[in-house]
């Protein structure tokens, strides 16, 4: 999805978000979902078509802030979470 939009193609980018919102609790129970990008992460998280529950929704960007704290080396505690934490959804 990130070479589509960096790409500027819209349709596929479209394409993959569908499908996303499709397989959305496979989607962010994957073993990848925590290294998205952030501007990818939002565009996920704010779809209300995007089938998952809310507390899949919210297991998953705390999965997504953890491995950012550990990839910028900051301490995982619910305080560097909470920098670490998307905040545009």
């Amino acid at each position: 999805m990130l070479q589509a939009y960096s790409l500027g193609d819209l349709e596929i980018e479209e394409k993959c978000l569908k499908l996303i919102d499709e397989y959305g609790e496979k989607t962010l129970d994957s073993q990848g979902f925590p290294t998205i990008q952030k501007s990818t992460l939002n565009k996920i998280m704010c779809r209300e078509s995007l089938s998952a529950s809310e507390v899949s929704v919210y297991r998953a960007a705390v999965r997504w802030a953890q491995t950012q704290c550990e990839r910028l080396d900051k301490p995982v505690c619910i305080f560097t979470r909470l920098q670490c934490e998307p905040t545009n959804y």
